[in-house]
């Protein structure tokens, strides 16, 4: 059983219960796990007998590790099945759990907020810049203006931790430090934060807003696409070893999709 409650601020409640049958089949894994991690007198790690580790470490540890395991294999096809665009870490309370009986819980996680667009095809017909770049951003301004997005605080959160960790390697990779870039700017940390608010919100609607319609558009991009944008990456920017490759892969990815929808836009 899963209800799913729409709470105000893009947040979502699941209310819902993993079948007794399934919660059961995680306990011969967290007895493993628990045994592998419990020193018990005269037994090796891992090779006491199940009474004798119950005994130790009581069976209420055993069914919230088995709770650890149901909820991290069953929570992310609850997310799929329900079509829910979730972002971030959920934060899951487990409110009943018994031998023998369902593992019920309560999950709240906040999700991709509904976007209203405005008619971007449209909007591509009227773009005056010829240059594809500065092409690309007009439109991109003009959807933005037209867009209602409620932005949620975990993504404008996240953005500003991102902001801050591109100055800083930006700085490091110059030579400086960051204390001494906030006195000569004379600057708080908090302050730069708040300055950038606003660039923030408009880096996230972009991001909202592309995915947006690319998924409208139904634009895909190909594992062979996708590996063959990542090794030109490699060849221009330097060898794996020296990137986050898993960085690279969105970046890449982003890059790909957006060309194909412009292209696509561009030619309706």
């Amino acid at each position: 059983m899963i209800e799913i409650k729409l709470l105000p601020n893009s947040e979502v409640e699941i209310i819902g219960e993993i079948p007794a049958r399934v919660f059961e089949s995680f306990r011969k894994d967290a007895i493993k796990e628990i045994s592998n991690e419990t020193e018990i007198e005269g037994f090796r790690k891992g090779k006491a007998p199940e009474d004798v580790l119950i005994k130790e470490v009581g069976e209420e540890k055993i069914l919230y590790r088995m709770a650890l395991l149901a909820l991290k294999e069953e929570y992310p096809k609850i997310i799929k099945e329900h079509k829910i665009k979730a972002i971030g870490r959920p934060e899951i309370t487990v409110t009943k759990i018994a031998p023998n009986n369902p593992l019920a819980f309560r999950a709240r996680l906040y999700v991709l907020p509904e976007i209203v667009l405005p008619d971007y095809r449209e909007i591509f017909k009227t773009a005056e810049h010829k240059e594809e770049d500065k092409r690309y951003i007009e439109i991109l301004d003009k959807i933005i203006e037209k867009t209602e997005v409620e932005i949620p605080k975990i993504l404008l959160e996240a953005e500003k931790i991102k902001f801050l960790e591109e100055m800083k390697n930006s700085l490091s990779h110059l030579g400086l430090e960051w204390n001494d870039y906030l006195k000569n700017i004379n600057k708080s940390e908090e302050e730069l934060l708040k300055e950038y608010e606003n660039d923030a919100i408009k880096r996230i609607k972009y991001g909202l807003v592309l995915e947006e319609m690319a998924e409208r558009e139904k634009i895909e991009v190909s594992d062979l696409e996708l590996e063959e944008g990542v090794k030109k990456i490699v060849e221009t920017y330097g060898k794996e070893k020296d990137l986050d490759m898993d960085q690279v892969r969105v970046y890449t990815y982003g890059i790909i999709r957006n060309k194909k929808l412009f292209d696509l836009l561009s030619k309706n």
